[in-house]
């Protein structure tokens, strides 16, 4: 949480450039404010991140179309990733993912299967 008498070297700190690093933000706030009320460049890192959380981006193709997931879903494991991105073009087109999106649905479906699955037992 940050403290009322902090406000004003936040918004200086929001005010920095924007390719400015937390090494830098720190340096210049260690300029502007003194030892005493400069901040170091971890805490500004961690103000940073509970302030302005990074937005993952737009879900891929396959998130926003239960056909294409389910084309996938009966061919992953069963093909290669390469053979299955040239089908699901023919098959779809422009709303077809892109091979990394099919590798990164593809992780994403192996660790939740995987974590659903038992304990194995041991080997007699």
């Amino acid at each position: 949480m940050v403290e009322d008498d902090d406000a004003d070297v936040l918004a200086f700190l929001e005010g920095q450039p924007p390719n400015a690093t937390f090494s830098d933000m720190a340096t210049a706030c260690l300029d502007h404010f003194g030892p005493d009320r400069a901040w170091s460049a971890d805490r500004i890192a961690r103000v940073w991140h509970r302030r302005f959380p990074r937005t993952l981006g737009p879900k891929s193709k396959i998130h926003g179309n239960p056909a294409v997931k389910a084309f996938l879903d009966d061919r992953l494991g069963r093909f290669s990733l390469n053979q299955i991105a040239r089908a699901c073009r023919r098959h779809f087109g422009d709303k077809a993912p892109s091979v990394t999106s099919i590798h990164k649905y593809w992780v994403e479906r192996r660790r939740a299967i995987t974590s659903t699955l038992p304990a194995s037992d041991p080997p007699d």
